[in-house]
């Protein structure tokens, strides 16, 4: 009796174990995907909570360690989004979407070679057409564009644009990366009409980045109207999107200083470091004669990324504007 009482408490004990291992699985992947939906929805101390739950789970751990770097970077945690993703990284040097994180995470800082090189990285492993494939096309061309080496980005925009025509893209996320290059490449209607089908809801899920880059478009051809349709849609998925956020303040600039002044400063509430809206403040500040104020902000501005062309170029008008000729010069 003795014995059978034995095997049974030795047979409870192993379907409890059991149990308890199917359930830590279970716990890993739904931290995971919560965490997914956090992110999204713009619930990022959630989502970090999540993704650093994850991270016990060997399951997703690429993709967990990505959302994690993700919500740090959209909530201005620079440096600690290039140290975990650094030593990520160290175990992991062969994923692209680390790659692809690490690469954005440098450029916001204004380490340009550095992002170009993770970026190069995350082209070079991640499968021909995959997501991270053409997120990261994407994110290396706008670099490019953005330091004056328009002729490599061309390249790069052109196999966006070739991949789309041979008919292999059809997701928001990928659809709305063409967009950006038919944009860029001058194709200005094309640019809309793709970005229509990246932002139709009936594809499924629509990508942030994809209504904050048509509506980027809209800016850019002085259509504000449009531009605030499309960033409020952004906001209605992810209410403390910061790219969505500054677009409102952006297209407000024109004609409600006080309307820009409030979506910069909501911007900034989720992320104290987003130099495009620090350099939203500056501007309004250097358009009120607070030549001062200015300063300050853009001195915040370059003390995250000291590379910034639009930061450094509105502190040179501000240095013009005040008669200070000597600084004007220095900042030119």
């Amino acid at each position: 009796r003795d014995k059978k009482i034995c095997f049974m408490v030795c047979a409870m004990s192993a379907l409890i174990l059991t149990g308890n291992c199917a359930a830590g699985k279970m716990a890993g992947v739904d931290n995971y995907s919560q965490g997914s939906a956090a992110l999204q929805t713009g619930d990022y101390g959630k989502a970090r909570q999540y993704f650093e739950s994850a991270l016990n789970d060997k399951n997703n751990l690429a993709e967990s360690h990505a959302g994690l770097i993700q919500a740090l970077r959209e909530t201005g945690a620079y440096q600690e989004g290039v140290k975990r993703a650094d030593q990520f990284l160290a175990s992991q040097a062969r994923s692209p979407l680390l790659h692809l994180e690490r690469g954005r995470i440098a450029s916001d800082v204004g380490d340009y070679a550095g992002a170009e090189k993770h970026l190069r990285q995350s082209i070079s492993l991640a499968p021909g057409g995959s997501a991270i494939h053409l997120d990261a096309i994407r994110e290396l061309a706008e670099l490019l564009e953005g330091i004056g080496r328009r002729v490599d980005a061309r390249l790069l925009w052109d196999q966006l644009i070739e991949r789309y025509r041979t008919g292999g893209i059809r997701v928001s996320r990928n659809l709305g990366n063409v967009g950006v290059a038919a944009w860029y490449r001058g194709y200005v209607q094309d640019a809309k009409d793709i970005f229509i089908d990246a932002t139709d809801p009936k594809l499924g899920e629509v990508s942030l980045e994809a209504l904050a880059n048509f509506g980027r478009l809209f800016l850019e051809k002085y259509n504000a109207t449009e531009a605030l349709g499309v960033f409020r849609d952004c906001l209605k998925i992810n209410g403390n999107y910061p790219k969505a956020l500054i677009g409102i303040a952006l297209a407000k600039k024109y004609d409600n200083g006080f309307e820009a002044e409030t979506y910069s400063r909501m911007a900034l509430k989720v992320n104290p470091n987003f130099v495009p809206a620090l350099n939203s403040l500056a501007e309004l500040a250097i358009e009120s004669e607070n030549h001062d104020e200015a300063l300050k902000i853009m001195g915040a501005a370059l003390a995250v990324n000291p590379a910034s062309l639009e930061t450094l170029s509105l502190q040179a008008v501000c240095h013009y504007f005040r008669g200070d000729s000597s600084s004007f010069e220095e900042t030119e």
